[in-house]
């Protein structure tokens, strides 16, 4: 059984984890999903998609529940969820997640029109190429890999809240420089997209801050999950069905 003191993680040891994450992630992007391309003769989305799963988001999942179990938590699933703070939906948790997408959201777009006022170079377009991985459309015969997108979206969304958001940020918050956990905490998220670039770094940053702020103030991990996949899934199915893009 684990025991009621509050825990906490020191700013290296996070650091680390989300370093680690981060250089896996670009060996994945960067070497092993352009390789597998080239070797399948296929697009490098449907690549990332089996890639991305296997390679970087289970072993972030996996993490996460490696971690709990060398803090001392029982595996069973109701001490699992207490212990990543996965609760029930409140109405003011769904009032949070609203509130917060519409104030994060016009904040990206005023650093996108900084950016596009700014630089002649930057237009509408340079959007779709704020990814390291071209989204693409499926055509034909690549349109039954769809299949598989509920499964790289649970664990590329969901796995990567439990471990951020659900894990390492309550021990962060109960840390001695708690105050700034919220901005530590997004700061070492953009350490993990490095591989993404300044300028999308920097546009996605009121996002970054966004989850770990509403988990803070909700004490609800659901929250941020909810947030990033709204953020990301939308797009990227409307891309791969043409939707977009075109």
């Amino acid at each position: 059984m684990k025991n009621n003191e509050p825990e906490t993680i020191s700013l290296p040891k996070s650091f680390c984890i989300f370093m680690i994450a981060g250089i896996q992630f670009y060996v994945v992007i960067k070497i092993i999903v352009p390789w597998l391309s080239r070797c399948l003769n296929t697009t490098e989305y449907i690549v990332w998609m089996f890639a991305g799963t296997f390679l970087l988001f289970i072993p972030i999942f996996s993490t996460a529940f490696l971690l709990l179990k060398k803090d001392g938590y029982a595996m069973d699933h109701k001490t699992i969820k207490r212990a990543l703070n996965l609760h029930k939906l409140s109405k003011k948790d769904c009032l949070w997640i609203i509130t917060g997408l519409i104030i994060a959201g016009l904040l990206c777009c005023i650093i996108i029109l900084l950016f596009m006022g700014f630089s002649n170079s930057f237009t509408v377009e340079s959007l779709y190429s704020i990814s390291p991985i071209a989204v693409s459309p499926l055509h034909g015969n690549e349109l039954w890999y769809a299949v598989f997108l509920p499964v790289f979206f649970f664990f590329n969304y969901a796995g990567e809240e439990i471990l951020w958001r659900g894990y390492i940020l309550p021990r962060q918050l109960n840390s001695n420089y708690g105050k700034y956990a919220i901005l530590i905490n997004a700061l070492f998220h953009c350490v993990y997209h490095f591989v993404f670039g300044i300028k999308p770094l920097i546009i996605m940053f009121p996002m970054l801050i966004l989850m770990p702020l509403i988990v803070s103030k909700t004490k609800n991990t659901w929250t941020s999950i909810i947030i990033h996949t709204l953020i990301g899934a939308p797009t990227q199915v409307m891309i791969i069905l043409g939707v977009l893009g075109n």
